[in-house]
């Protein structure tokens, strides 16, 4: 079983739109954990009264209402303890999965005994999962009314089992091993609402773990709507109050590496350099 773990705060129309696509396109056996961040726009009383679709579309679901924002690495080790799967994915409340995604995800790292992380390809999503800035082609413009779900099936069908190995994956749709979790821990909290992923990533790189795009899973990420929803000076605020964090808590790693060779570069720094199907072709 997987445990798919949704974070929101002030983002009810994106989070109905994320939880009718998991319960409509998901196939193998999961349970749903919502965690939401003290949300002000209706989401409580939605999750509490109204989510009618939840209680009877998911094999088994949990919710969890905050009292007060607990940030983004908070929530996701409250789900963390709640799970029971033997693969957890966090996902963010406005993302769109496509058809089949978790059973696709799931057969990546089923591949290899040492990947233990995998993200989709996706619309709005940085890094190696950026499929317009990688392959400058972008298919469909209504998400909503199937355009998603035919591109995606496109992608599969012309690149099925193709991977890249990464450096860092981003945490908006993020499938992770049980026993990834088990060694490396749970999510750090006091990077709040940055750099959360950037550290997983790394830490799970140095036990030794792989982290794989899956070349042929995408989803639509309507791009940060719960982030969005705080006022700009909190924002900018929580983002250098992560990165600091971040760089205080890998100065020394840092004084021998750059940024560059830790996420970005192919530097052999915790990293394998594996390359698989169109990607490979491209270097």
């Amino acid at each position: 079983m997987v445990s798919i773990i949704v974070v929101t705060y002030n983002s009810l129309f994106y989070l109905k739109i994320c939880i009718d696509s998991i319960l409509k396109k998901t196939i193998i056996p999961y349970e749903l954990i919502i965690i939401d961040n003290n949300s002000g726009d209706g989401t409580k009383e939605w999750l509490e009264t109204g989510a009618n679709d939840l209680k009877t579309g998911a094999n088994r679901y949990h919710i969890i209402l905050n009292d007060e924002n607990k940030g983004y690495s908070g929530a996701c080790n409250q789900g963390i303890e709640r799970a029971g799967g033997d693969y957890l994915v966090f996902l963010n409340s406005d993302i769109m999965v496509s058809k089949a995604w978790l059973g696709r995800l799931v057969s990546h790292l089923n591949k290899d005994p040492q990947a233990g992380l995998v993200g989709p390809m996706g619309k709005a999503i940085g890094g190696e999962q950026n499929y317009v800035g990688i392959y400058h082609d972008f298919a469909y413009a209504d998400p909503e009314n199937g355009g998603l779900d035919r591109f995606a099936e496109q992608l599969f069908m012309r690149y099925r089992s193709d991977y890249t190995e990464t450096k860092f994956l981003i945490g908006c749709c993020l499938l992770v091993k049980r026993e990834v979790v088990d060694k490396v821990g749970p999510f750090d909290p006091s990077l709040f609402m940055s750099a959360d992923d950037f550290d997983y990533s790394l830490r799970a790189r140095m036990a030794g773990y792989r982290l794989y795009v899956a070349e042929d899973v995408f989803v639509h990420h309507y791009d940060h709507k719960s982030f969005q929803s705080l006022p700009q000076e909190q924002q900018e605020r929580y983002i250098n109050e992560g990165w600091q964090a971040f760089r205080e808590k890998w100065a020394d790693l840092l004084s021998r590496y750059t940024m560059d060779d830790l996420f970005y570069n192919n530097k052999r720094v915790f990293f394998n350099g594996l390359l698989r199907g169109r990607r490979a072709g491209l270097k």
